[in-house]
C-alpha cells in the first residue's frame, strides 16, 4: 500500500482521484467510432473534466458538420440529376436523355454487330480476298520491314 501511495504526487487527494475516474469514465463509455477520438484524448496530459467536456463538444459540433455536408452534397447530386433530363443526347441529339439510355444507339450497336458478325459487306469480303491471293502468288516475302523477292520481275538474288 505505501508503494502505491508513493507512486502518486503529493498533492493527489481523494477529490483528485473521483475526478480523474470521472474522466475515464466519460472516456470508457464513449463508442468504438470514436476511438481515434479517444485515443487522441488519452495522450493529453491533462485529463480533468472541463477539458473532456470541451472536446466532446467540439467533437459533436465536428460530426453534426460533417453529417450535414455529406447531405448536402446528396441534395447537390439529386438536383444534378434532375437537371440532366433536360440535356439533350448526343448520338439522336434528342432532349431528355443522354447517349448512355438512347434507345436509337443502342440498336444501331446491335446492327453493327450483326452485320460485321454475318461477314460485313461483300465488297470487303471480295477485297481482302484479292491481298490474300496476290501476296501468296508474288514471291514477295516480308519481314521486319524488310522486303527481299525470289528472283522474279528482273531482280537477281543475292549469292
Amino acid at each position: 500500500m505505501k508503494l502505491c501511495q508513493a507512486l502518486r504526487p503529493k498533492d493527489f487527494t481523494l477529490d483528485a482521484m473521483d475526478k480523474e475516474l470521472t474522466s475515464m469514465v466519460l472516456l470508457r463509455a464513449l463508442p468504438d467510432d470514436y476511438s481515434h477520438f479517444v485515443t487522441s484524448l488519452l495522450l493529453l496530459d491533462k485529463l480533468d473534466k472541463a477539458t473532456i467536456t470541451q472536446a466532446f463538444l467540439t467533437e459533436e459540433t465536428q460530426r453534426r458538420r460533417r453529417t450535414q455536408d455529406t447531405v448536402s452534397a446528396a441534395a447537390l447530386s439529386a438536383s444534378s440529376a434532375s437537371s440532366s433530363s433536360t440535356s439533350s443526347c448526343t448520338f439522336c441529339t434528342c432532349p431528355g436523355h443522354t447517349q448512355a439510355t438512347c434507345r436509337t444507339f443502342a440498336n444501331a450497336q446491335k446492327r453493327a454487330r450483326d452485320y460485321v458478325a454475318s461477314g460485313g459487306s461483300k465488297k470487303c469480303q471480295e477485297k481482302s480476298k484479292k491481298a490474300e491471293e496476290t501476296a501468296a502468288t508474288s514471291g514477295v516475302t516480308e519481314f521486319a520491314g524488310n522486303a527481299s523477292t525470289s528472283g522474279q520481275d528482273g531482280f537477281q538474288q543475292d549469292p
